[in-house]
């Protein structure tokens, strides 16, 4: 009687000890999913407060949520972490009232010319 193994080959003919190790997986295992929550913008089409998805691509993410929304940024980090996985996303509504607005000023002594910052992984120059 013969052993079958899934990377051994079966007409191995050099002596060795040859061990292979194979869980055949379990009746519990499931695939993960990923589940995003975050706010989308008016001019997205998804439905608010209901699951939505998988989504496919980052484009997909755009026409959906609206081009610069929270859960855009969220799915790109997402899909960088998770190839392979569904995604699927919980549109919330964007919250009524004016949007944040602010400046900054740096000043170096003897420097001309315009500065990269970095702020929240965006590049503002």
């Amino acid at each position: 009687m013969s052993v079958l193994f899934n990377n051994i080959p079966g007409n191995e003919l050099v002596p060795f000890f040859y061990a292979e190790i194979n869980s055949g997986g379990t009746p519990y295992q499931g695939s993960p999913r990923v589940l995003l929550i975050g706010q989308k913008l008016p001019a997205g089409s998804a439905p608010v407060g209901t699951v939505y998805g998988p989504i496919q691509n980052e484009r997909e993410a755009a026409a959906v949520f609206g081009v610069g929304s929270m859960l855009v940024a969220m799915y790109r980090i997402a899909r960088l972490n998770a190839p392979f996985q569904p995604i699927w996303v919980l549109p919330l509504a964007d919250p009524a009232g004016a949007a944040a607005a602010g400046s900054l000023t740096f000043a170096a002594p003897g420097v001309t010319g315009a500065g990269i910052l970095w702020v929240m992984g965006r590049r503002v120059t």
